[in-house]
């Protein structure tokens, strides 16, 4: 990712959260990695008291042409509890972190175009991992951090990634949605939980 659209992409959030980016980038992991997504941890605040994960990256890749679209580039945050222990150490942290890191690369990995309410059935070596969702960032109250503008003509969504369960999948988008945007949403509905598969 070249640093004009890297920084684009962190100031959309910085001015979104309302907030700056607290422990700087984690780097994927992977040298080999062709492309290369990192991941900026937010700090819970008393507007959105939560972490917030949020990858830089992702959109390096360009979808497949697709309409409706939001947009053919995607970006994803991911909301954890405050009480979540943030640091590279963390096995809890570290759950969370590669399941978004896995969502991340689905769009490219699959070869498909991939949105809000889409939900992706992830396989990695490394473990047995729930069904991952992707919603629009409701928590955030300003709805226009869903679309970031990257250039003239070229931009991406912002999708919140969450865990869910078979059962939930089963039940359908619908439900699930309810669940989460209803009229008794409490804020932790937002807040992705740790989901053993």
């Amino acid at each position: 990712m070249n640093k004009r659209r890297f920084y684009k992409i962190v100031n959309h959030y910085n001015k979104y959260f309302e907030q700056e980016a607290e422990g700087m980038l984690e780097y994927c992991g992977d040298n080999n990695e062709k492309m290369p997504i990192d991941v900026i941890i937010y700090k819970p605040t008393k507007k959105y008291p939560f972490w917030k994960l949020a990858t830089v990256g992702a959109s390096d890749y360009k979808m497949p042409k697709h309409k409706p679209a939001i947009a053919r580039r995607n970006e994803y945050v991911m909301f954890l509890d405050k009480y979540i222990n943030i640091s590279p150490d963390s096995k809890e942290y570290d759950w969370y972190y590669r399941f978004l890191m896995l969502t991340a690369y689905s769009a490219r990995d699959l070869g498909e175009f991939i949105s809000y309410g889409h939900t992706i059935e992830l396989t990695n070596s490394q473990g047995n991992w729930p069904i991952s969702l992707l919603l629009m960032p409701e928590a955030i109250q300003d709805s226009r951090i869903l679309r970031c503008k990257l250039g003239l003509f070229d931009k991406c969504a912002i999708l919140q990634v969450m865990p869910i369960s078979q059962k939930e999948y089963d039940e359908g988008f619908e439900k699930i949605e309810n669940n989460i945007y209803g009229e008794n949403c409490k804020p932790e509905e937002f807040l992705a939980r740790k989901i053993e598969k």
